[in-house]
């Protein structure tokens, strides 16, 4: 019977188009790109470090009279320059380094910021390229320190808390109210037609700079990375066949910074979806049988090209939300958290019991969650919206013990200021999209329009983690207007907005590059960026 129930909060959850409407806009928002020049570059050694990696940096020396050496290795220290010999040039603002005659790498400046500039490096790679070795090192040492500065955790960066309060709202991909499918490969503002989501509602990122949204109508998943020409270019995940890798009403995603993982929610499986190093991806089934349920057990046998060569016996309810912390897999699930192990696709439940709905703080199966829609992690514990229960939960990885950290059990509503000073005082109308920066969450709320009711939250909670005590720190409305849905046709949303005037239409998935939050506007088929 409680299964039932799920998947029919399920079937309302993925339907809930009918209640919300849109307006009409082409935007998007991104950085003005910056040509480079020959003074820029001659007579330097350049360092090119790739966003959030830490595998070091290239090195280049480019003398005066055109030729150019480097290390191709991208060691941490590269010495001597000397390991490939070619030339430079600058062609169409773009520095192209070339061997005998062959472009190895064409730097396209994105943006640039007062002492690198960001760049995309010809091999779909995002890197800052300075011309001070120390500055390098630095920005290297600020992103693999000890102390877990800018980590990539959880389909999100971690480890600096982003600067509040927020200035603006803006639109970086797709077309305000205008729901579509994407026909060629790749759309952009540059491009005909501008990219297109059918209702977008799960985002994650690998590096800060490069994002996958979930379109959970298209049934596929589009990746968004600056173009050459400083806007974001949209392009539709496909296999080396060409063919767009399909879902069934899938509904979150994650990254663990190489694979991405899926809940393909009416196929009842946790989908993996990894790079074949030739710009094409490999769909796997990493666990769940394709048959609806609720059993813990063992996962799939995979091949090397993601064909299942032997079925586990774990089973999923109707999968939703899913986070990572690099070993295992958290998936929301028929009212429970259950863990898949990565390497195996073993599946168990951490926390609560599958199919029975309630409000309890336990450990393990004896807690209660009410429809628990998405969840992220710090890599000691898991925050899990839970829904129905208007609250946000935390579950310790080691132990499965759960606590509610902010808002009231059963109870929804609208805080009567934009902050209150402590979890146990919010009022949430809907939780569902989560991430965070490590230090505080950040939350999307939207209420019971999924259901045909009235317009209610449509907004964007930031909460500051507690690391003592029950309950959260100050809960503060950080963007959107309070219980107000953009309407139908309007109004046009194309320019940064402050935070207070923007206008959401159900936004669910978030995440963060460390600077900003990224939200999947699911209903204005948009992604919103707020900085």
């Amino acid at each position: 019977m409680q299964k039932s129930m799920w998947l029919m909060v399920v079937v309302l959850f993925s339907m809930f188009i009918s209640g919300c409407g849109g307006g009409t806009s082409t935007s998007i928002i991104a950085s003005t790109p910056t040509a480079l020049t020959p003074s820029d570059v001659s007579g330097k050694v350049l360092y090119s470090t790739p966003i959030n990696s830490i595998k070091g940096y290239v090195a280049f020396q480019t003398s005066s009279g055109g030729s150019a050496a480097w290390d191709s290795q991208a060691n941490r220290k590269p010495t001597p320059i000397a390991d490939v010999h070619g030339t430079w040039a600058i062609s169409n603002g773009q520095l192209v380094l070339s061997v005998a005659g062959t472009p190895s790498y064409q730097f396209t400046c994105i943006q640039k910021e007062s002492n690198y500039w960001l760049v995309s490096d010809g091999h779909n790679t995002i890197t800052r390229m300075y011309s001070d070795q120390a500055a390098a090192e630095n920005y290297l040492d600020s992103i693999t320190a000890a102390n877990g500065t800018n980590v990539k955790l959880a389909g999100a960066i971690q480890g600096t808390p982003l600067t509040m309060p927020f200035s603006n709202v803006s639109t970086v991909a797709g077309v305000t109210g205008t729901s579509g499918v994407n026909i060629f490969s790749d759309y952009s503002t540059a491009k005909s037609p501008p990219s297109l989501f059918g209702r977008p509602i799960g985002i994650t990122t690998m590096d800060g700079t490069t994002f996958f949204v979930l379109d959970n109508a298209n049934n596929n998943i589009v990746k968004l990375t600056p173009g050459t020409n400083g806007i974001m270019t949209a392009t539709t995940l496909k296999t080396s066949g060409g063919v767009i890798i399909p879902f069934n009403y899938p509904s979150d995603i994650t990254t663990d910074g190489t694979n991405l993982y899926v809940t393909d929610t009416y196929n009842y499986v946790i989908k993996k979806i990894s790079p074949d190093n030739h710009g094409a991806w490999i769909s796997a089934t990493l666990s769940g049988t394709g048959a609806s349920g609720s059993f813990d057990g063992t996962g799939n046998t995979l091949s090397a090209t993601g064909v299942v060569v032997t079925t586990g016996t774990a089973r999923f309810a109707a999968p939703i939300g899913i986070t990572t912390d690099g070993t295992n897999l958290y998936v929301t699930d028929n009212y429970a958290i259950r863990k898949v192990d990565i390497a195996t696709g073993n599946t168990t439940t951490l926390a609560g019991s599958p199919g029975a709905a309630g409000s309890i703080d336990a450990t393990g199966t004896a807690a209660r969650f009410n429809v628990p829609l998405r969840i992220t992690t710090d890599g000691t514990n898991l925050y899990v919206t839970d829904n129905s229960n208007y609250t946000i939960r935390k579950v310790s990885i080691a132990t499965g013990q759960v606590t509610t950290i902010a808002g009231s059990p059963g109870n929804l509503g609208t805080n009567i200021t934009p902050s209150v000073p402590t979890g146990d005082k919010a009022l949430f109308n809907g939780p569902n999209g989560i991430t965070t920066d490590g230090t505080n969450l950040y939350v999307t709320d939207w209420g019971p329009v999924i259901y045909g009711g009235p317009a209610r939250g449509q907004v964007v909670f930031s909460i500051v983690l507690n690391p003592t005590g029950q309950y959260s720190g100050p809960v503060t409305r950080i963007a959107g207007t309070q219980d107000t849905i953009a309407p139908v046709n309007g109004p046009n949303q194309p320019t940064p907005l402050s935070p207070n005037q923007a206008l959401f239409n159900c936004p669910i998935g978030i995440t963060t590059d460390g600077t900003g939050l990224y939200v999947a506007d699911s209903l204005n088929y948009t992604i919103r960026r707020i900085k």
